[in-house]
């Protein structure tokens, strides 16, 4: 008995044991669909576009200026936003509709619509009452600070002057102030007020935004009372110490010869200096030309960002400042240094070593032959050194394995380099025959058809020494090797000379290229076609085909998808905004999904701008994907970790893409902003031209 207890027992363990079992299979599968649901749902929130939404990027597609107006009213915010942004890109719609829809709508969206387009006298009176009245709405602010007049500027004087520094609206009233200088909307900018707030603010964006006219315009500069008041009141500046507007007052200081300027940075603190503030350092130097002062450009040269000395390189590369004693010494360190760790800075410093005065610097050309031909965006400026001081057949022969290259981008350095000693010729007079020899080169480049090299090159054959009898015709028919839209580049430049020489009878070929509907080029050649012709570029909408959203591929992204790039210096994540930009965050997808972005280099960076990639065909800056997408404007500012879509001209987007370094009021409602920055803005301030995206995808994760 006691044995068959004892083994009924044992049966019952074994029984709940496999029922353990069982459990502990059920609850793992349970928790692995669990998981695998959780990371198949976006994390953004779902996404569902009203029809109405749609249609009014079917209406962008089209830009159908008509059915946008309608659309700013529909009883879908979304899509009442995206109308009223869409309104900003579509010329189309007549001015005077859109103004009587946004005294009516008075959103900030209304006003930013308003904003991209210029405005009549009379229009400018009623916006600038409206303002008054309403207790000056900051979206319109802005609107009359880039689209209002003389006395737009005076009123502005005015309302800004009643309100109290560090009053909530007081930026927007100093950027306005400040488009309106940079305008030159009147003869006398107002600097001494300006400087005036910028100083009494305690507000660092405030004072950033009144200082702008100053920092932005090469000929807006102090006199020398407003120059010293300033100088003398630094101290008594309430946010002189914030690294952004200490980098707008040196700016300002140094426009004028101040050295106070250079006092804000200390050479021994220069060391420590982010990218940003160290670059705009170097580009105030040009400024004391005269009397470079040696301590600040040895510690810049020692910087440890590749960009700030990158940017000090080539300023030094300009044979006209005067170097100071020992500056060949300081350089040629740079140079050994860099010989084996980094092939560009290396480049640029044998650029600056010969362009010192009188100097007798003899280049290692086996070393730079070979760097070229090793990387091709290292090949324009290895070119520039070995073929300085060279005539054209040695130039030439320099040039031949470059010029007979597989490898598009070496063919567009030899371009840049041919390009350059065209100009050359004009302060350095040759030969005719020497002339003759490079004309028949560049010519030779031409009659191989490629975007990038035509526009670098036809502006030589356009100099004078450069010219003769039969190139018009010579022109038309390399023209006739090219398509729009996505050849524009090659219009815009050889459009606009072939109908400065031939006149009138141009006439048919302005028409014609205005019947594809290219806003970009119709808005260069406007005044050279027929009277007719001039009406439906005014009036119709652009016929051009432009790619729109796909609807399918958004909801499944979501609200809130990202853009990551794996670069050779790190990660790059860009938070995408469907919603503002659909038709981009589309071909982002796209693109991302068939690898195109993959292994693609960064063409473009301007330090303390942008830096610049994306171009899937050529590599250089003139390529793009087989379709077109339209500009899709925002209201967001161009600040530092924007990524935008670069552009020849509204409605000619394609897959190029572009990353805020600083802040450039100047771009915006002009460009596509299809995200922001959320990880990697260390790695943007270190790419250099050449770095490549190693892979990139869209996600929703």
């Amino acid at each position: 008995m006691c044995e068959i207890i004892t083994h009924k027992n044992q049966n019952s363990k074994s029984l709940q044991k496999k029922d353990t079992y069982f459990i502990h299979i059920l609850f793992l599968f349970l928790l692995f669909s669990f998981f695998s649901l959780s990371c198949s749902i976006p994390k953004g929130t779902l996404v569902e576009y009203s029809d109405d939404f749609k249609a009014v990027h079917q209406a962008v597609t089209e830009r159908d200026g008509l059915r946008l107006l309608s659309l700013t009213q529909s009883s879908d915010s979304l899509a009442s936003a995206a109308a009223w942004r869409a309104l900003a890109s579509t010329p189309s719609a007549p001015t005077d509709s859109v103004l009587r829809l946004a005294l009516l709508d008075a959103t900030e969206l209304a006003w930013f619509s308003l904003s991209t387009r210029p405005l009549e006298a009379d229009q400018l009176r009623v916006l600038e009452a409206y303002a008054f009245d309403q207790q000056f709405p900051t979206g319109l602010i802005r609107t009359l600070g880039l689209q209002g007049d003389a006395q737009t500027l005076q009123l502005m004087d005015t309302w800004s002057g009643s309100i109290q520094p560090g009053h909530p609206k007081e930026p927007e009233f100093a950027l306005a102030m400040s488009f309106l200088q940079v305008r030159r909307v009147q003869p006398e900018p107002m600097l001494s007020r300006l400087i005036q707030r910028a100083c009494q603010t305690p507000n660092p964006i405030a004072a950033r935004n009144w200082l702008y006219a100053t920092y932005r315009s090469a000929a807006i500069v102090l006199d020398s009372v407003a120059a010293q008041e300033l100088s003398t009141n630094l101290n008594a500046c309430l946010t002189a110490k914030d690294p952004i507007v200490r980098r707008f007052l040196a700016r300002t200081l140094a426009k004028s010869a101040r050295r106070e300027a250079l006092e804000l940075y200390p050479a021994t603190e220069i060391g420590s200096l982010d990218v940003h503030s160290a670059v705009d350092l170097v580009r105030i130097l040009p400024y004391f030309k005269e009397a470079l002062p040696k301590e600040h450009i040895q510690s810049l040269l020692q910087h440890p960002h590749p960009v700030v000395v990158t940017t000090l390189l080539e300023l030094l590369a300009d044979d006209a400042y005067i170097p100071y004693s020992g500056l060949k010494d300081d350089i040629i360190q740079v140079l050994e240094k860099t010989k084996t760790s980094d092939s560009r800075l290396y480049i640029k410093a044998n650029w600056a070593l010969l362009m010192m005065p009188a100097d007798d610097y003899t280049i290692d050309a086996a070393n730079l032959r070979q760097l070229a031909l090793a990387n091709p965006y290292w090949s324009s400026e290895a070119l520039m050194v070995l073929t300085h001081g060279k005539n054209v057949q040695e130039i030439l022969s320099e040039l031949q394995p470059f010029l007979n290259s597989d490898e598009h981008l070496h063919r567009m350095a030899a371009a840049s380099v041919l390009n350059t000693q065209a100009r050359r010729s004009l302060i350095d007079p040759k030969t005719s025959n020497d002339i003759s020899v490079l004309r028949e080169a560049i010519w030779n480049m031409l009659s191989r058809p490629n975007r990038s090299i035509a526009y670098t090159l036809f502006p030589s054959l356009r100099l004078p020494a450069f010219r003769t009898p039969g190139d018009n015709a010579r022109t038309l028919e390399l023209l006739k090797e090219y398509r729009l839209p996505e050849d524009i580049e090659v219009y815009q430049v050889v459009v606009p000379a072939l109908i400065q020489d031939m006149g009138v009878s141009a006439m048919p070929l302005a028409d014609s290229l205005a019947s594809y509907g290219v806003m970009a080029l119709n808005r260069m050649i406007r005044d050279a076609v027929s009277d007719s012709v001039r009406v439906l570029i005014d009036q119709s909408p652009s016929s051009s085909q432009l790619q729109g959203p796909d609807w399918t591929i958004l909801r499944k992204l979501g609200s809130k998808p990202t853009f990551q790039l794996e670069t050779e210096l790190g990660l790059i994540v860009i938070e995408l905004d469907p919603i503002r930009s659909p038709a981009t965050v589309t071909a982002l997808f796209r693109l991302a999904e068939a690898g195109l972005y993959n292994n693609v280099a960064f063409h473009r960076v301007v330090p303390n701008f942008v830096i610049q990639g994306g171009d899937i065909e050529t590599g250089d800056g003139f390529g793009g994907p087989d379709f077109v997408i339209p500009n899709e404007a925002s209201e967001i500012a161009f600040e530092r970790g924007i990524a935008g879509i670069a552009s020849a001209g509204k409605d000619t987007e394609g897959s190029q893409y572009f990353f805020m370094i600083d802040w450039a009021p100047h771009l915006d409602g002009n460009y596509t902003i299809f995200g922001k920055l959320i990880e990697g803005q260390d790695v943007v301030n270190r790419i250099r031209v050449g770095d490549k995206v190693l892979r990139a995808r869209v996600t929703n994760l």
